[in-house]
């Protein structure tokens, strides 16, 4: 009993080491990723949008002189200043403004899509480099035990208990554990520079090494409809629906009538001898304009296109929400399918054991074949071989469903 609460200590212990490690590579791809900041621009951009909106056109101001001035009872008219503005239908600003403000919201789900999606690359890229760590781990393990066993088929040979092909396929075993090697060599270089530049740091800086946790059977509801309603994506497809609904909204606007209010200042040059009232004094004209939109199917057609823009929306909205139903379901597969085969090379492990067991005493008891004992060592290193995979398997297969509905398990 004492020993397995150890055992389960180690592993905790063991799991949230791993969790912390990864956290920390987290927190910094999410600060240094150029791909994120990219996107976090593009937002804060939006945002500007907002603030464009929402102000009326700039004012109109004109000036006019007069070559040949015009004659009128109380002087010639030199100078014209005019200064007018326009004003849209009624509700068209806040309409404007509240599209900015959904088309900025919806740039800013894409801004946590990517942040959730370079979470996902990262514990991706740092299992695959703990998958290569324990691959190489095993290979160097098993070469010294390889080693001692070609060391014990060269005596039996020499005792005449076993055939010179059994050295020779020693021999065999141990170069392709030793090219193996060699490769998962070049392999964790390569992944760690990979993980690096997720990173955005120098590919030579280390990576704290972990173990990957063993899979645990998770409950977690097989009917994704309500979970991936949180995908960021589509949030930000909802957000657009409703910025076209605004902007339909803003077309039919754009199609009344813009009212406008100006004044007119005139400067009037007295007439000389006059005794008219008001000789030579300045006129002030207050204005009122109306557009008329009389083009109509410009404006038709500007609402048409926007209609064709939400069924767009809609149908992108649907083949969103069948595309992470099937990313969830295989997800969910790969999950199942990794703790099932985990399980299974455990006791395959266990029964490798046991099969050297019975090789080696059958070989000193009995002059068995000493090729039993290879081929069960070569099994054993198979089945951790492959267990380790499973391992990385699970970790990435519960990354890519916290991805989908974005939030740890």
């Amino acid at each position: 009993m004492k020993n397995y609460l150890a055992f389960l200590l180690l592993i905790l212990t063991a799991h949230t080491a791993m969790n912390q490690s990864l956290d920390d590579y987290l927190e910094v791809a999410l600060q240094n990723n150029p791909d994120l900041k990219a996107a976090y621009f593009s937002f804060e951009a939006q945002l500007e949008k907002v603030e464009q909106v929402k102000f009326l056109a700039s004012p109109t101001l004109g000036f006019g002189y007069f070559i040949s001035p015009i004659e009128t009872r109380i002087g010639s008219q030199q100078t014209k200043i005019s200064l007018s503005q326009m004003f849209p239908w009624f509700g068209t600003l806040r309409a404007k403004q509240d599209a900015a403000s959904l088309m900025a919201a919806a740039q800013f789900e894409q801004f946590r899509n990517k942040q959730a999606l370079l979470a996902f690359e990262v514990k991706t890229a740092y299992y695959n480099y703990l998958e290569a760590l324990e691959l190489l781990e095993i290979h160097r393990q098993n070469l010294s035990i390889m080693k001692s066993h070609k060391n014990m088929a060269k005596i039996a040979y020499s005792n005449g208990k076993s055939k010179n092909t059994e050295v020779l396929n020693a021999n065999l075993i141990l170069d392709e554990i030793t090219s193996n090697i060699q490769i998962l060599d070049q392999q964790l270089d390569l992944l760690k520079r990979s993980f690096n530049r997720l990173l955005n740091r120098p590919d030579s800086l280390k990576i704290t090494p972990t173990t990957l946790a063993a899979p645990i059977d998770l409950d977690i509801n097989k009917d994704p409809d309500s979970l991936l309603a949180h995908h960021p994506k589509m949030a930000a497809l909802e957000q657009q629906m409703a910025a076209a609904i605004n902007d339909e909204n803003i077309a039919r606007k754009n199609g009344l009538p813009q009212m406008g209010v100006g004044i007119d200042y005139m400067v009037i040059q007295p007439l000389d001898g006059s005794t008219v009232k008001n000789n030579g004094k300045d006129a002030l004209m207050p204005m009122v304009s109306l557009s008329l939109p009389i083009f109509r199917k410009k404006y038709q057609s500007q609402a048409r296109e926007i209609q064709l823009y939400q069924k767009q929306l809609a149908a992108q909205k649907t083949q969103l929400q069948n595309t992470l139903a099937i990313k969830w379901a295989t997800a969910q597969n790969q999950l199942f399918e990794s703790l099932a085969q985990y399980d299974l090379d455990e006791k395959r492990i266990q029964n490798a054991h046991q099969e050297i067991t019975f090789a080696f005493s059958d070989f000193t008891v009995d002059n068995g074949n000493f090729k039993n004992i290879l081929e069960s060592q070569r099994n054993l290193l198979k089945f951790k071989l492959s267990q380790v995979t499973w391992k990385r398997n699970y970790a990435e297969a519960l990354a890519k469903i916290t991805y989908l509905i974005s939030k740890e398990l």
